[in-house]
């Protein structure tokens, strides 16, 4: 939502605006419990590293899918695979910030050939914009 990354620069490295991917839960039970995945990536910390960073496959979300499956392991929806977890509702944050979800600019860093740091911001913005998804309900366990 670029208005979003305007207002809280919720950004990825390249300026466009963060993602997430909601899940609700799949059944009563679980309406309250909630898993938030956040996606790994590594970092930059000099122009080079995130001239180099860039040109890998995680700066920017122009390529991200409208949707995404749920990947195996703890975020599966099979009860076989993911017992404990399979239908409570999940909140999924693609890794594209290159500051280990910490950042907090609102503009580009000049020193960092005009990288945008907004990983923290794009957590928070999330977690703002969660009550107005479908099924949300406010979450009493979170992992």
């Amino acid at each position: 939502d670029p208005a979003l990354a305007a207002r809280t620069g919720a950004r990825c490295l390249d300026g466009s605006p963060g993602a997430f991917y909601w899940y609700p839960a799949t059944s009563a039970a679980s309406a309250e419990r909630m898993v938030i995945y956040l996606e790994g990536g590594g970092e930059c910390r000099t122009a080079d590293e995130c001239a180099a960073w860039r040109g890998g496959s995680g700066p920017s979300s122009l390529a991200f899918p409208p949707s995404r499956p749920l990947r195996r392991g703890e975020l599966s929806a099979d009860p076989l695979v993911n017992p404990d977890m399979h239908d409570w509702a999940k909140l999924i944050l693609p890794y594209c910030s290159a500051d280990m979800h910490s950042g907090t600019r609102l503009t580009p860093s000049a020193a960092l050939g005009g990288a945008y740091f907004g990983g923290h911001n794009l957590i928070a913005a999330s977690l703002a914009a969660l009550p107005a998804q479908p099924g949300f309900f406010s979450p009493s366990l979170v992992l």
